[in-house]
């Protein structure tokens, strides 16, 4: 079945392209009989943002600052099944459409969001997507419309941003942030480290497994060693895991590693943990994106290919060591935390990073932020 969509991904991409085609006289015409709406009133806004945990999450800022600004206003999102956790729960949110790509679901909520009359709708997708475009004119037909990084698509919208990725050597936080300038606000006062929502129940669970483990007893320094990759080509390996957690307890005594697994890695992670004797753990069970949050702002550090828990672990302060692909570090680096940063060197596979390469940064790391436990490594030469 996937190699049969996989096949029909062009078609269904020349079809997009094709009914744009179609209704783009009717999209700009629709343009123009919008005006700018009045910012001192109260407003109901819409964001679109239903791709990738990690695009969501770096946009919470934008939020934050624009409620500080303007705390009259209501934001509503829209959102994909696999960002759904990190979002549905977020008292940021008045309210929040879930998209799944299956037309008669998505009926219902076009129904409920076009009920909302929203004021101002923001395509916060990065190039010219056509389901972004559509959803933001479907959900939000009366709504003052403001996208980022369109080229061709761009005559869609009342204001298109400049692309992020256009920015070298900016984090993307950053270069996403300028989005509040639009509404007559000062992104250097905007917080940039805005964890996600967690629920006291979400809390309660990971504080009985932690309890469990004994850290808070003995005081030992928690490490988080994340195996799950996004993609392949950011997988590392559970043997390197392996022989990178067996070095770490060799060179330091006090430290407890808990190992991060999402349900397609859960049984691999399982497996890793019930290698060793003791002081390696995994939670009972698989857990959705915002107990693994919660999970990671109790870890002294994260041990983690680039993917959204890193930046999770950035937004709490978390020190972090980063296993990235060649050239991903551009905008993507850990938020104001370079010195965490293990680069391949190559742009398909992290697999040339050593297990040396990260015993060594986790040194580094220990000792710029003064972890208990890592600050001096008493077997190191």
């Amino acid at each position: 079945m996937k190699s049969l969509l996989k096949k029909l991904k062009p078609l269904e991409i020349k079809l997009k392209k094709t009914l744009v085609v179609v209704i783009s006289y009717f999209l700009k015409r629709s343009l123009r009989k919008i005006e700018k709406p009045d910012f001192t009133r109260p407003l109901k806004l819409l964001f679109v943002r239903h791709e990738r945990i990690g695009d969501t999450f770096i946009s919470f800022p934008i939020i934050d600052i624009l409620k500080r600004k303007y705390p009259t206003w209501e934001f509503y999102w829209v959102t994909s099944p696999r960002s759904y956790d990190l979002v549905s729960e977020d008292p940021r949110f008045s309210q929040v459409f879930l998209y799944t790509k299956k037309p008669v679901k998505d009926r219902k909520i076009l129904h409920h969001a076009r009920k909302v009359k929203f004021d101002i709708a923001v395509d916060l997708i990065n190039g010219d997507s056509v389901s972004a475009m559509m959803l933001t004119h479907l959900l939000a037909p009366r709504a003052f419309k403001i996208s980022m990084g369109k080229c061709d698509h761009a005559k869609f919208y009342h204001i298109n941003m400049e692309h992020p990725y256009s920015f070298s050597n900016r984090h993307i936080l950053e270069s996403t942030l300028e989005l509040v300038e639009h509404f007559g606000v000062d992104p250097s006062d905007a917080e940039r480290f805005c964890p996600p929502f967690i629920s006291e129940t979400k809390k309660k669970n990971i504080a009985e497994f932690l309890n469990s483990v004994h850290q808070s007893v003995n005081g030992c320094p928690l490490i988080g060693v994340n195996i799950c990759s996004g993609e392949t080509t950011r997988l590392w390996g559970s043997d390197n895991f392996r022989e990178m957690i067996t070095q770490l307890m060799d060179k330091y005594p006090d430290p407890r590693f808990i190992i991060i697994a999402d349900p397609g890695s859960y049984d691999a992670g399982i497996e890793l943990a019930e290698s060793f004797s003791s002081r390696v753990y995994i939670p009972p069970k698989p857990m959705d994106i915002c107990s693994v949050a919660e999970l990671i702002s109790r870890l002294s550090l994260l041990i983690t290919a680039d993917t959204s828990l890193l930046h999770f672990a950035r937004s709490y302060r978390i020190p972090i060591v980063g296993l990235y692909l060649a050239r991903k570090i551009d905008i993507w680096f850990p938020y104001a935390q370079r010195s965490g940063i293990v680069e391949s060197d190559s742009e398909k596979s992290v697999s040339s990073i050593t297990v040396d390469q990260i015993v060594e940064k986790v040194h580094v790391i220990g000792d710029e932020f003064k972890i208990p436990g890592l600050v001096t490594c008493p077997t190191r030469n």
